[in-house]
């Protein structure tokens, strides 16, 4: 039914990646006048890779010429993995050492401005909850740039930089090697069946990067006990890059807060700001509840089928 029809597909990634950060912390700040008050911190990482797969894409053009083979018109791809990919999907929080694949350095940093009407009112009480009153904020932001860095691993890489006009015969071992074929040999079938046909560059050793992202909170007290919070995430990694990456989001937050108690309304834009999520949440002294979806949530319980 497909014969003689074009298939353009433009970058893309997929990627799973297992890792562990070992990290030290630097803070500060400055608040000389009380009323500015300024934080910052910086996060340096060394990051031990336990495992990693990549299969990405800037561009494939295909045609297919019938339902054994197709023509390439143009295709830049890659395939990187380690040999330990299937540790990833069999068991992804790395809170064990496994079996060290590659080592790398991260940093996260951030900073902080707070504003405080009431920082330089003169107090003759020592009463500390009258000094947390007189530097409670009005409002106040945030911005950070999380996980830039790299890890470099020991592995396989299969690079395509530029087949064009290449008839390719399609293996129904792909098929095969998907549905009975199990941990890393799930992996090395793809270089088998794929790219070593259309003649990859190899490579024993290749970078994975972190996902990186900018992020921004801002806080407005309204007046005692409401407040609006807002939170962006904005991923700076693009489609087709290494490793893995951070999905975009906007989100607004408007909350009830006491010393006790406190409730909020998240309404967020997720996924790439592709799906709008509706939320809300409580607080009864420590304990939190809630869901910054809602119906997510209830799909999830009322799911019967899995």
């Amino acid at each position: 039914a497909n014969k003689g029809k074009n298939f353009v597909q433009d970058e893309f990634s997929i990627n799973t990646e297992k890792y562990q950060e070992w990290f030290m912390s630097f803070a500060g700040f400055n608040n000389d006048d009380q009323v500015n008050s300024w934080r910052w911190g910086l996060n340096m990482k060394f990051l031990l890779g336990m495992g990693m797969a990549h299969l990405g894409s800037d561009q494939i053009d295909i045609t297919v010429n019938d339902r054994n083979s197709v023509q390439i018109n143009q295709m830049n791809a890659r395939y990187y993995h380690t040999w330990g990919s299937s540790s990833t999907l069999r068991n992804p929080f790395g809170m064990s050492f496994d079996f060290l694949e590659g080592t790398g350095l991260g940093a996260d940093l951030g900073l902080v401005y707070e504003h405080r009407p009431n920082g330089n009112k003169p107090s003759a009480s020592l009463n500390y909850c009258d000094f947390e009153k007189n530097n409670a904020y009005d409002w106040k932001v945030g911005f950070s740039l999380t996980d830039l860095g790299f890890i470099y691993y020991n592995g396989e890489a299969d690079d395509i930089i530029s087949t064009a006009n290449t008839n390719w015969n399609v293996n129904q071992n792909i098929v095969q090697n998907g549905q009975f074929v199990e941990g890393d040999e799930k992996f090395f079938g793809i270089t088998r069946t794929l790219f070593e046909p259309l003649e990859a560059e190899k490579y024993n050793e290749f970078a994975s990067y972190l996902p990186f992202a900018f992020n921004m909170q801002f806080d407005k007290r309204v007046n005692q006990y409401w407040h609006l919070g807002g939170y962006w995430t904005q991923n700076l990694k693009r489609k087709n890059s290494v490793g893995l990456r951070r999905a975009s989001y906007l989100s607004l937050v408007p909350r009830w807060q006491s010393e006790q108690m406190e409730f909020g309304f998240p309404l967020t834009i997720a996924n790439d700001y592709t799906k709008v999520h509706y939320g809300a949440y409580g607080r009864i002294g420590p304990v939190i509840i809630g869901s910054n979806n809602l119906i997510g949530l209830g799909e999830f319980l009322t799911n019967t089928q899995y």
